[in-house]
């Protein structure tokens, strides 16, 4: 099985880069229009992807933990990353 760090992505500058260079840290993925990441989270719509801020939250580990609608506001989303993180 693949996980997040077999892929390379464009950053907000245009530049490929591999998210390898992330590998064992914790991170919430926005737009990401990924066949891999709606396969293994699909959501309401199934494996498609609303238009715009659809979020997931990718493990250690690289595989993604959660699925987060466009409108979930990233305040919900905090509880989720501080128990990856392991903060209490």
């Amino acid at each position: 099985m693949s996980t997040i760090y077999d892929f390379t992505v464009t950053d907000i500058d245009g530049r490929k880069i591999s998210t390898e260079q992330y590998r064992g840290r914790t991170l919430l993925i926005v737009n990401a229009a990924s066949k891999y990441l709606t396969s293994v989270l699909p959501g309401k719509m199934g494996r498609r992807i609303k238009w715009n801020f659809t979020k997931f939250l990718m493990g250690p580990y690289g595989s993604p933990v959660q699925r987060y609608a466009p409108a979930d506001r990233p305040l919900k989303i905090i509880p989720d990353i501080e128990e990856l993180l392991g903060v209490q």
